[in-house]
């Protein structure tokens, strides 16, 4: 009966979040939340293929996020895909744009400190402070899955993404040279201005400066923003672009008016 109960909740969470919409052969995902992984065990069992890569595999207003529950596949003669299109459903109204850019900016805090002092999991007690800035059902949970996309795409596989069963753990982020620090500070400052902003292009200028002093840095273990043998990126021939590209399509699938 236990089990039970708990399934129906889980079934009835994830009928309340998450809606499929079918576009070209693939499934889109809508949440309010955007982590899957924050609905609860009872959804992995409903895991479904992973359709995206980059974010250009996506519709408009949808971006790829790399934190997924999705299972993993090959398209023939294509690229591997790992990720889960997103789309942004939670509504602005009430709520306050300073606040969604001081837990960002709190949110990538905790990583920075937590690389700079050896790597590991995130700071806990910049955590609680993030954790306590007032903001609705559901916008603590999709903005820490926004910092670690940026994580991922700074940073490559040396960021470890959330384990899927215990999301509420976030992610573990590796020690950071002083090159890594600049480029996840550029990432936390162009998204941090772009909210406060309502511009989703002004995430570009701390990237670029920071691309301009250091054209040459790869992170240990490359990830999708860097050449590592499957197809580059469609539409950036850097890892810059790349990384500009996929957090200006974020934005803009958060920030978009009609949701406001």
């Amino acid at each position: 009966m236990k089990l039970y109960g708990a399934l129906s909740t889980s079934l009835i969470v994830l009928l309340t979040w998450v809606s499929p919409v079918w576009s070209h052969n693939e499934q889109r995902l809508l949440t309010g939340s955007v982590a899957v992984g924050s609905l609860g065990p009872g959804v992995i069992g409903l895991c479904r293929l992973c359709n995206c890569y980059f974010s250009s595999d996506c519709s408009a207003f949808a971006w790829c996020g790399s934190y997924s529950q999705c299972r993993r596949f090959n398209r023939p003669n294509y690229k591997v895909m790992d990720g889960t299109c997103r789309i942004w459903v939670l509504p602005w109204r009430d709520v306050v744009v300073a606040r969604v850019a001081d837990v960002v900016d709190l949110l990538f805090q905790t990583y920075l400190k937590a690389g700079r002092e050896g790597g590991g999991d995130r700071d806990p007690y910049l955590f609680e402070q993030a954790r306590a800035i007032p903001l609705p059902g559901g916008w603590h949970e999709a903005l820490e899955e926004v910092v670690h996309t940026a994580l991922d795409l700074a940073l490559g596989y040396d960021f470890a993404q959330p384990y899927v069963l215990a999301p509420e753990l976030g992610g573990s982020i590796p020690p950071l040279t002083p090159t890594a620090s600049e480029l996840v500070e550029a990432m936390r400052m162009g998204l941090v201005e772009a909210i406060k902003s309502d511009k989703p292009l002004a995430v570009r200028g701390p990237i670029d400066e920071f691309w301009k002093k250091n054209p040459k840095y790869v992170p240990l273990h490359v990830g999708r923003c860097y050449p590592h043998g499957h197809t580059f990126h469609p539409a950036a021939g850097t890892p810059g672009e790349c990384q500009i590209y996929e957090l200006q399509r974020m934005l803009e699938g958060m920030l978009q008016k009609a949701i406001k």
